[in-house]
């Protein structure tokens, strides 16, 4: 029998990297969040799903289809481009720079691509990238809530470049996504909780109590597993460790 006094040490730093994850996680999610409120309540931050700019040579619609989203859909921009000159433009380039208001406006995404459309003269024209007709971006399950702008930078090519268009969106909070991340903190701390009194049960004395036999056997059961898969997994990872070394 393994000498269940000794320390889980990679079985603990997993739980400890689960616990420090998830909080850290809750942190940024809850900030986020509040950062937004207050963002809208003193700094009349709001969505803004359109803006036109003008130029010399064409003028840009930038748009969302929806001014919020939530976590893990798609979200479908169209860029409108009324040519201004005498003949057509063949070619149109964009950057597309995604920033969080919550936190200082640090860049979180950004994209680069071209029109594969003709700009006719004096014609609006919706740009389109291949395949779409539009610039479909699917947000991540886990993105912080609260107000992102997107700039837009469109430029013809050969010719002068419009302003950049500004538009901000909201990403609704979810509740699926915090209930997961506090989950995954509540279960760490168990887990270890559990491993921690199941090293010092005796089952020579065990409770009297019903409920709290069950509990001692079952943390006694699952330390003994964890002690037995991290000595199991010592020994394999100095097998190979040793292998590597005879045939190197």
């Amino acid at each position: 029998m393994y000498n269940r006094s000794k320390s889980l040490r990679i079985i603990n730093m997993l739980l400890l990297a689960i616990l420090l994850g998830s909080l850290a996680s809750i942190l940024v999610y809850v900030s986020s969040y509040y950062l937004s409120l207050f963002s809208n309540l003193f700094s009349d931050v709001r969505e803004k799903p359109s803006e036109t700019v003008y130029g010399e040579d064409m003028t840009v619609i930038f748009s969302s289809l929806e001014p919020s989203y939530m976590p893990g859909e798609t979200a479908t921009f169209h860029i409108d481009v009324a040519n201004q000159r005498e003949f057509s433009i063949y070619q149109v380039n964009f950057s597309l720079t995604v920033k969080s208001i919550s936190f200082l406006e640090a860049p979180v995404y950004s994209m680069e691509g071209s029109s594969t459309r003709i700009f006719l003269p004096e014609k609006f024209e919706r740009m389109r990238t291949y395949p779409a007709e539009a610039v479909e971006v699917r947000l991540p399950e886990f993105i912080p809530p609260g107000y992102y702008v997107l700039e837009l930078q469109a430029e013809p090519s050969g010719l002068e470049a419009p302003p950049k268009a500004f538009i901000i969106i909201y990403v609704k909070a979810s509740t699926s996504i915090f209930a997961t991340l506090l989950s995954a903190s509540f279960f760490s701390v168990g887990v270890y909780g559990l491993l921690d009194f199941g090293a010092h049960v005796d089952l020579s004395n065990l409770p009297k109590n019903f409920f709290l036999r069950r509990l001692a056997l079952f943390s006694y059961s699952l330390n003994v597993k964890a002690l037995n898969a991290e000595v199991a997994f010592d020994r394999t990872f100095n097998n190979f460790s040793i292998g590597r070394y005879m045939f190197s």
